[in-house]
């Protein structure tokens, strides 16, 4: 039996929205990668509310923080290296 994985991202929808989604793809888990699971801009996706609220569509939240991209400034690596990010968190 075969489990496929599906990557997500939550864009600026509306938790419903989202997770029409998900039951449209038969998602019954998602598993939350990132280190700092909060958004500014859309507070129904950080980690204090999210969970709550995927039960609500039979969906399960698990955060797997060890498996996040959070990565902290590298001095080693030049400016003209990934210059093209506009946001330097991405740059190293």
């Amino acid at each position: 039996m075969t489990f496929p994985v599906f990557t997500v991202g939550h864009s600026t929808r509306s938790l419903a929205e989202f997770a029409s989604l998900l039951k449209q793809a038969d998602v019954t888990l998602i598993a939350d990668v990132r280190t700092v699971p909060r958004s500014r801009t859309n507070p129904q996706y950080n980690r204090e509310t999210l969970p709550g609220a995927l039960a609500e569509f039979d969906i399960a939240y698990n955060h797997l923080a060890a498996l996040g991209g959070l990565r902290g400034r590298q001095h080693d690596i030049p400016p003209a290296v990934n210059a093209f990010w506009d946001n330097t968190s991405f740059h190293n």
